[in-house]
């Protein structure tokens, strides 16, 4: 497997998926951009694989999110 690209997650601003169009999303900035510059990555693949892509970022999210607040965590 080849390695296309990797974005730091603090990069990341919003992440999508379209079961519909077979596509996953996610917004990003890049490291020697201005801040008010964003640039969406957009990827096509298999129904299956494209959700899991998008639910996985999600899930590290939240894992980063209780990372820094553990008073959160149930």
């Amino acid at each position: 497997q080849t390695l296309l690209m990797a974005h730091a997650l603090r990069r990341i601003l919003y992440s999508t998926w379209r079961h519909a169009d077979c596509q996953f999303a996610f917004v990003a900035r890049n490291p020697r951009s201005p801040a008010s510059t964003l640039f969406c990555h957009l990827f096509v693949g298999p129904p299956g694989e494209v959700q899991t892509l998008h639910l996985l970022l999600c899930r590290s999210f939240q894992l980063c999110y209780l990372l820094a607040h553990p008073e959160e965590q149930a």
